[in-house]
C-alpha cells in the first residue's frame, strides 16, 4: 500500500454499475464511502424500477 493512497472498487454487473472511491487521505475509510454510496446508488435503482413496475400497472389497468 502506498502511504496517503487508498482505493475501493464495487461492481454490481446485474444493475450495470460500479462505485470507485479513489482518496490520498491514508486516514479516508474508503470501504464505508464506497458502501455508502452503494446502498444510495442501488436504492435508487430499486426506486426507478418500482415506479417503472407501477406505471405499467396503470397504463394496463
Amino acid at each position: 500500500m502506498l502511504p496517503g493512497f487508498r482505493a475501493m472498487y464495487y461492481r454490481f454487473p446485474e444493475e450495470s454499475s460500479a462505485v470507485i472511491v479513489l482518496t490520498n487521505s491514508e486516514p479516508a475509510n474508503t470501504m464505508v464511502i464506497a458502501e455508502g454510496v452503494a446502498d444510495i446508488l442501488l436504492q435508487q435503482q430499486v426506486i426507478r424500477c418500482l415506479m417503472m413496475l407501477l406505471c405499467r400497472c396503470q397504463i394496463y389497468n
